[in-house]
């Protein structure tokens, strides 16, 4: 059996906080924080390898539908809908590795920005209801990146 990336972050941080933490009673506080600070980042580690790529990857294509539904539907400056295109129009993705998912979604967000800002203050029936499908896309993707500590 091949243990997953999470198994092995996780497991890592276990021996840490369970067989080397309190062997160092009598160390100085210092090397204690070290080590600690060292299971909270591998336990948080174990969680984002978990569920990073699958989380990045349906927000790039929320965020991708969005963008693709207001420049068909909203009544966009040319300035910004020439920006929406170009984004949509990009290279597809050459891999799916996190990095890369990830670079496709910081270009989907700047986008998802300026579109945003336009939203705010757009003269258009349909602009509040783009604004709460945006937020609500950023509010999900939130939850779905969180990541949480459990009491050590």
């Amino acid at each position: 059996m091949k243990p997953s990336l999470s198994d092995i972050l996780g497991g890592g941080a276990f021996t840490l906080a369970s067989g080397v933490l309190p062997q160092l009673e009598t160390a100085p506080p210092y090397v204690r924080g070290n080590v600690a600070t060292v299971v909270m980042l591998l336990t948080l580690a174990a969680q984002e390898a978990e569920t990073a790529v699958a989380a990045v990857a349906r927000a790039n294509l929320a965020r991708f539908n969005l963008l693709t539904s207001a420049l068909a539907d909203a009544p966009l400056p040319d300035d910004l809908a020439a920006h929406l295109r170009d984004v949509l129009n990009a290279p597809p993705l050459a891999s799916y590795k996190l990095s890369d998912l990830s670079a496709v979604l910081a270009r989907l967000n700047a986008a998802l920005i300026h579109l945003q800002i336009w939203a705010e203050g757009a003269i258009w029936p349909g602009a509040a209801a783009l604004e709460a499908a945006i937020l609500a896309e950023l509010a999900l993707s939130a939850r779905e990146r969180r990541l949480d500590l459990p009491p050590m």
